[in-house]
């Protein structure tokens, strides 16, 4: 799994995000309901991730259709969740080369990986 790819997908979707939500909002007034709103939204997400990757980041098309989803479905909840899972399997993986990963090792790690998911921990 190319994780370094998806990060930087993800983070081109953010901008995408934060260049949609924007656009939305000042031409909403535009539309005559509310699902032509979204609809609106949708389809600019979806082809701005798409342009924006091909044009900045210079991804296939493959690559660019992924951004474009991301950008559809919320970048910046899904970076921060995989960035989160991502550096749990970091210490894991280090604590394993180092033979330092026990049981308890192991749930400690995982406990305080659940508690940042529950918001307990900053």
């Amino acid at each position: 799994m190319n994780t370094t790819l998806l990060l930087e997908q993800l983070t081109v979707a953010i901008v995408v995000s934060a260049v949609v939500v924007p656009t939305v909002q000042r031409v909403k007034g535009w539309f005559p309901s509310a699902r032509w709103v979204e609809a609106f939204s949708a389809l600019i997400a979806v082809m701005l991730g798409f342009i924006m990757s091909k044009y900045y980041a210079g991804y296939d098309t493959s690559a660019s259709a992924w951004v474009g989803f991301y950008s559809l479905i919320g970048a910046e909840t899904i970076y921060r969740l995989v960035a989160e899972k991502l550096t749990t399997y970091k210490k894991l993986h280090e604590n394993d080369e180092l033979g330092l990963v026990t049981g308890i090792v192991a749930e400690e790690i995982l406990e305080e990986n659940n508690e940042v998911d529950e918001g307990k921990v900053g």
